[in-house]
């Protein structure tokens, strides 16, 4: 047995097999390379302009034109790479199909050395005015609901802006731009993602709040 270089690209090898004392042994080998992806970032994208998606995992090629990538069925052109980061260029579609993305998970997919496409995870298309959340304060709160908090970001207040917390709804009592005051719903124990979404956009990001048993002072 042996182990594979790192950094080894996608594509077929050929295997040589040097006996000591002996010479080369006979025969012909090959053994292919996948490529895996780990991650893409960042995990949101903007629908009117265009931008640089960094891709981390193994197998791509520090050659960029033997990388072949796209986000949502559209090429995203390679820009440079090594065997394990590789950044592109995504251009949004056009202009009529943008409302259409907006708020879709993207596909991302990837081959080398034109190796079977492998997915590569998924982007969020938002646009300039999408929402982000920063914090939520306090930070935790009794499962059975109906402590008020206030989450803070930007782009908060659209008329549709909605929060949610671990996916049940916060019920806002007041909203600005940057703040979204709200009425926590009863949830399960633990931590759960603070998200607000409108019809520009969905937050991303690891802003938590954690719904316990009880609240002491």
């Amino acid at each position: 047995t042996c182990t594979a270089a790192a950094c080894l690209q996608a594509g077929m090898h050929n295997v040589t097999v040097l006996v000591p004392g002996r010479g080369l042994a006979r025969g012909e080998l090959a053994f292919v390379a996948a490529v895996h992806v780990q991650g893409a970032s960042p995990a949101t994208i903007n629908a009117n302009s265009p931008s640089e998606i960094q891709l981390t995992g193994s197998g791509f090629s520090p050659l960029p034109d033997r990388n072949n990538v796209t986000v949502g069925g559209q090429p995203c052109h390679v820009l440079n790479a090594t065997c394990s980061v590789l950044f592109c260029l995504y251009t949004p579609a056009a202009s009529s199909r943008r409302r259409q993305l907006l708020n879709s998970d993207l596909a991302v997919e990837v081959s080398v050395n034109s190796q079977p496409a492998i997915n590569g995870g998924s982007i969020l298309v938002g646009t300039d005015n999408a929402p982000t959340v920063d914090s939520v304060t306090p930070t935790k709160g009794t499962a059975g609901g109906g402590m008020t908090v206030t989450v803070a970001g930007t782009n908060l207040g659209a008329s549709d802006a909605v929060a949610t917390i671990g996916g049940a709804a916060c019920a806002a009592s007041s909203s600005s731009a940057t703040q979204i005051v709200c009425t926590t719903s009863p949830w399960v124990v633990g931590a759960a993602d603070v998200v607000v979404s409108s019809s520009e956009g969905i937050s991303a990001g690891s802003v938590q709040y954690t719904y316990v048993l009880g609240v002491s002072s």
